[in-house]
């Protein structure tokens, strides 16, 4: 997603609305459908104070602040996770609370300092290869005087 809209940015042809629109096209018709059957399937199902609870769980799905909903009632592997039909809606939550932000984010940073994006987005793909390299000299996998190799080259000095 990164490189599609730097791709974009990058010749002034990244419109925000364009890019919600292909979101919701991707995200919204599964996510109606399966609450659309959940909701006639359930109404015969449940009693009245279950179909209460999942109306909100429901109505946070469709609002994309499932995740919000679920953290604050109990954790995602508590006793009572198995009465929440909707709990896997999560995580298209955090998703789609993603897609409203890191565009608006980036477009921002471009706006205001180009250099920026432009260096986010080296860094966004180098930064990793730093971490995990790091990650491998702490735990032992790699000799902490590794980074000094010539094969290695000067990037392990940044670390």
């Amino acid at each position: 997603m990164t490189k599609i809209i730097f791709t974009k940015l990058e010749t002034d042809s990244f419109r925000l609305s364009q890019f919600y629109l292909a979101r919701s096209r991707r995200i919204i018709p599964a996510l109606v459908f399966l609450c659309v059957v959940l909701l006639i399937g359930l109404w015969w199902v449940l009693p009245p104070s279950e179909m209460i609870r999942f109306a909100r769980q429901l109505a946070s799905s469709v609002t994309f602040v499932s995740n919000i909903l679920y953290w604050r009632e109990s954790g995602y592997f508590d006793v009572t996770s198995h009465e929440k039909w909707l709990l896997h809606t999560w995580s298209l939550s955090v998703e789609w609370q993603f897609y409203i932000l890191y565009p608006v984010a980036l477009l921002l940073a471009k706006k205001y300092s180009p250099l920026l994006i432009y260096g986010g987005y080296y860094w966004g793909l180098h930064l990793p290869l730093l971490r995990c390299r790091r990650f491998f000299r702490y735990v032992g996998l790699m000799p902490v005087s590794s980074y000094c190799q010539p094969a290695h080259g000067k990037c392990w000095l940044a670390v």
